[in-house]
């Protein structure tokens, strides 16, 4: 599999509906833009779309604490809530 642009991700705070990086200068570059019938919309789809990464990391480290058969079930329902917080946008990605 291809990498992704490395996270975090998240929603233009001026344009909502630009899901964009860090660019490590002070900038950022735009990842995505979700495009929806509606503003409300586009917005709720940029939040899911700006939290893959920290989705997909979170997906990557259940995985692999229930092949290690030690897991901790409060710790994996932790990460799940804060990648789901994160998709709809009530958590900013952090680094």
């Amino acid at each position: 599999m291809n990498k992704p642009t490395p996270g975090p991700w998240f929603v233009h705070p001026d344009v909502p509906d630009q899901i964009v990086v860090d660019d490590g200068e002070g900038g950022t570059f735009i990842v995505a833009e979700a495009r929806s019938t509606t503003r409300r919309e586009a917005k709720a789809d940029a939040h899911l779309i700006a939290a893959a990464p920290l989705m997909y990391e979170a997906l990557d480290w259940i995985i692999y604490e229930i092949d290690k058969g030690t897991h901790d079930l409060s710790s994996i329902r932790r990460v799940a809530q804060e990648a789901k917080a994160t998709a709809e946008g009530r958590k900013k990605a952090t680094p």
